[in-house]
């Protein structure tokens, strides 16, 4: 999968399956952990990844590149 599928997927379903593993550069065993986690913290991973593929990304108002101004701070 290319990183811009992985991403696009990523912002769509905002969960990470094993297909992006490479792409965003997570270790199956730290995969496993992250299958373990609540809802909240597996969101938290989730911006982190899309974040790491996409630097413009806003978690604020999930836009990239950021037009809500929380982005720029």
């Amino acid at each position: 999968m290319a990183k811009q599928d992985t991403l696009k997927l990523l912002k769509e379903t905002r969960t990470i399956d094993t297909s992006m593993l490479k792409d965003i550069g997570m270790p199956f065993e730290v995969f496993l952990k992250y299958a373990k986690f609540s809802e909240k913290d597996k969101q938290k991973i989730v911006n982190k990844a899309i974040k790491k593929l996409d630097p413009t990304y806003c978690e604020s108002c999930e836009c990239s590149p950021c037009d809500c101004g929380y982005g720029s701070y």
